[in-house]
């Protein structure tokens, strides 16, 4: 697990190095990003397969759900623009 927090949070690194301050070619538009990070296990869950009224395909959701996805919640809005918590 410990290495996967530490190549999640150098994925981080990369990303604010590569969008942060990103020009969206929108005048005074940038991307600003940060970035919260959890760890742990989690659950994918798949729901639905029935096709929808006044449709022919078939509909699927995903969910995720576990600790970690409560840790990005509270880290996430921690973290200043250009961060990672």
């Amino acid at each position: 697990m410990a290495t996967a927090v530490l190549r999640a949070s150098a994925c981080c690194i990369e990303i604010h190095k590569r969008l942060h301050m990103f020009d969206t070619h929108v005048e005074g538009v940038f991307l600003c990003l940060h970035i919260g990070v959890g760890c742990g296990n989690i659950s994918i869950l798949q729901v639905g397969g029935e096709i929808p009224p006044g449709t022919h395909v078939r509909r699927l959701e995903y969910f995720i759900a576990g600790p970690p996805l409560e840790q990005i919640r509270v880290a996430e809005p921690l973290a200043k623009k250009g961060e990672t918590c």
